[in-house]
């Protein structure tokens, strides 16, 4: 419980969770008699169960999902390792049309509610959801896999432990993943030290003919959910003193984040120089040496002024 105090230098902030049990009731009996207050036992919050131990909080939807079972009648149903293959790839044209997709569309609507706590079913839903408007059997048999991995794992849940205010991301794409139109599917995952603050998982709205602009463009979403999370952490009065950190795992992206000034403005001639390096602009290679010994050349004399 935190208590709020406003005096002569603004706003202060007491903890009280360290406090006595007898403290924290007379402080709400004393708040009871003020206002009109109502106990709402253990803290949740939309349906979220919030599990408060001496390590941190965890957070899960058991009793959701069990409740979303008994309606789909899937209880008994064999247990599934994870909510999709390595190949998961839906068309509109796979499979008949099912006689009840108002069913399916109830379904997964509500899986959808499920991605708050459990956000590894993220894309596997988010595919479900391209095929909400004339969903087929194929689809509904890969909402029945993602059904008999919650069986598994009822109590699974995001876990938030106390840890340093390091805010990274990890971002990645899928080029031209969607059979139907060949739109790419991009996806990031913020954390705030250990803890799991933040998450996306969707197709972008062009098609793209590189893979290497799909993994750009995945970078640069990425890049603007960070932005605004560190002007809320600094209008909150929260400092980051930590650097922020993305990763990538595509090295063309990586390369065209780093020297895309070369491409849009001009350049002090050590600067140029340096860029240039990097994209591996090379002088006339006499083959009779070694090729790879005057890359590495270059590389090394290429020094960040």
């Amino acid at each position: 419980m935190v208590l709020w105090r406003y005096s002569k230098h603004g706003w202060l902030q007491k903890d009280l969770s360290r406090n006595s049990s007898h403290f924290i009731s007379s402080l709400i009996q004393h708040l009871q008699r003020e206002f009109p207050l109502k106990d709402l036992g253990s803290l949740s919050f939309l349906g979220i169960q919030v599990t408060q131990t001496p390590h941190g909080l965890h957070l899960n939807q058991s009793k959701y999902i069990v409740d979303l079972l008994s309606r789909v009648h899937i209880d008994g149903s064999k247990l599934a390792p994870s909510p999709c293959g390595t190949r998961v790839k839906m068309s509109h044209f796979d499979g008949d049309p099912l006689a009840n997709p108002t069913f399916y569309r109830h379904v997964v609507g509500a899986l959808q509610y499920c991605i708050l706590p459990r956000p590894e079913i993220a894309f596997l839903v988010n595919q479900l959801c391209q095929h909400l408007h004339s969903p087929m059997s194929t689809n509904w048999s890969s909402v029945k896999l993602v059904l008999r991995y919650l069986i598994g794992t009822i109590g699974h849940g995001l876990f938030y432990a106390k840890s340093t205010l390091q805010l990274q991301a990890y971002c990645d794409s899928h080029w031209a993943g969607c059979l139907d139109d060949c739109q790419s599917t991009s996806g990031f995952a913020v954390y705030l030290g250990n803890s799991f603050v933040s998450s996306s998982a969707k197709k972008q709205p062009v098609v793209s003919c590189s893979s290497t602009k799909v993994e750009y463009r995945s970078l640069a979403i990425t890049t603007a959910e960070l932005y605004w999370l560190c002007m809320l952490f600094q209008e909150i009065g929260i400092p980051l003193p930590i650097a922020r950190i993305i990763w990538c795992d595509n090295i063309s992206a990586l390369a065209l984040a780093s020297n895309s000034d070369i491409f849009t403005k001009g350049l002090s001639s050590a600067r140029f120089a340096y860029l240039k390096s990097k994209l591996l602009v090379l002088p006339p290679i006499n083959f009779k040496g070694a090729v790879k010994d005057t890359i590495l050349q270059h590389e090394d004399s290429a020094i960040s002024p």
